[in-house]
């Protein structure tokens, strides 16, 4: 029994997380039919309200996707956004013919569903979504990722924070005490 390995039961102080992911679906031979319908259903949605002369914001305007509710956010970057309703996802859709470098679906898991249903359950959530517009490839292009760790870290400094963009601007924010440190960016 010398040889007897024992298993720890102390965890470590630290609980991590994935606060938003972002990621591309690569979309199939149907995806431009569906881009036609979708902004259809929002010249239709916005006749509607233009014929009841009733002034609206794009929040309004609502989108179906596989028999789920797309609420419209607006255009940027070439892509047209929309949240889903219970707000654990937001994705941009922009016409296959415009930067054809780029996956025509964007996809951002909001952290309120990520806690609510989890990474996993989320991810095929959304899957089942759009499984009718894409094959399925879908590259992870960013993870905002959270951790708490209960440690002395006033060591740290602006300086060990490192950026792969070539030109940025840090606005580091740090907060520290005897006991902690915070940086806000």
């Amino acid at each position: 029994m010398e040889n007897e390995t024992k298993v720890s039961t102390n965890y470590p102080n630290v609980i991590s997380g994935i606060d938003t992911l972002f990621y591309f679906y690569q979309s199939n031979k149907l995806y431009d039919d569906f881009f036609s319908h979708l902004l259809e259903q929002l010249e239709v949605n916005k006749k509607r309200f233009d014929d009841a002369n009733i002034s609206y914001e794009n929040r309004d305007l609502k989108a179906s996707i596989n028999n789920h509710v797309f609420e419209f956010n607006g255009r940027a970057n070439g892509f047209y956004w929309f949240t889903h309703l219970d707000n654990f996802v937001k994705v941009g859709f922009k016409d296959s013919n415009s930067n054809p470098a780029l996956h025509n679906i964007q996809v951002q898991l909001i952290g309120v569903g990520i806690y609510t249903l989890g990474l996993k359950s989320l991810l095929r959530y959304v899957d089942d979504i759009f499984t009718h517009i894409s094959t399925g490839y879908k590259p992870v292009t960013r993870a905002d990722l959270n951790m708490f760790v209960q440690s002395d870290l006033s060591w740290l400094n602006k300086e060990m924070f490192v950026s792969r963009k070539r030109k940025y601007t840090s606005h580091l924010k740090e907060i520290c005490s005897k006991y902690k440190l915070q940086t806000l960016s």
